[in-house]
């Protein structure tokens, strides 16, 4: 992020699941926090890195 930063420019692209928006299967209580967690994660780095030019995008695939 700081080589991103110094150039005002960069894209950080993580990889969730749709489960972080639709909640996850029964029993699997832990996967479905995890991949909410990490959305969340990416709306507030895309928040802080958008002023130095880095967008920050996720990835949900479905099941596959």
């Amino acid at each position: 992020m700081i080589l991103m930063h110094q150039q005002r420019s960069g894209r950080i692209i993580p990889i969730s699941s749709v489960t972080g928006q639709q909640g996850a299967f029964k029993g699997h209580i832990h996967y479905g926090s995890a991949k909410s967690s990490q959305l969340g994660f990416t709306q507030t780095l895309a928040r802080t890195a958008a002023p130095y030019g880095v967008t920050v995008n996720a990835i949900l695939p479905g099941i596959i």
